[in-house]
């Protein structure tokens, strides 16, 4: 499947009560279908809603693919400095963080270097970082909390 024909996926404990949901609220399923994966076939979704596409699994896809392309930004970009940068953050730092800070929607276990860039980025940007942070944070809880609910 093609990351290109989405917007945002989302990870369901029940596809068909989200698509429901969403259909309800004036959604148009776009498509319903399973999924081949090396593991195993996947119950998937595709929903247009309010001009995103949302695709819609009760697994998280292709989760194992990301642990190496992670490991790039370590090697190859932060390495023996701090930021992606060097001394100080930059937009690249800002965007890496925020990506891992989404990652953590998906419970992806994060290598120990980037919990550490992370605490960096917050002790170095104080509030222009902690404050986003807590509302992504935030987000991911109540979505959490209302999949277990």
């Amino acid at each position: 499947m093609d990351a290109k024909l989405w917007n945002v996926g989302m990870k369901v404990k029940d596809v068909d009560a989200e698509v429901a949901f969403l259909t309800s609220l004036g959604g148009k399923l776009l498509l319903r279908e399973k999924l081949a994966t090396p593991i195993a076939d996947v119950d998937y979704a595709l929903v247009s809603f309010g001009g995103t596409r949302i695709f819609l699994t009760p697994v998280t896809i292709f989760e194992e693919a990301l642990a190496e392309p992670l490991e790039v930004y370590n090697t190859f970009f932060i390495a023996d400095q701090p930021f992606i940068g060097g001394d100080h953050p930059s937009i690249a730092d800002i965007r890496l963080a925020a990506t891992l800070e989404f990652l953590r929607a998906i419970d992806y276990d994060l290598p120990q270097w980037a919990e550490d860039y992370m605490a960096r980025m917050e002790d170095n940007l104080g509030e222009a970082y902690s404050e986003p942070a807590a509302d992504v944070r935030g987000y991911v809880a109540s979505v959490k909390e209302g999949a277990t609910a």
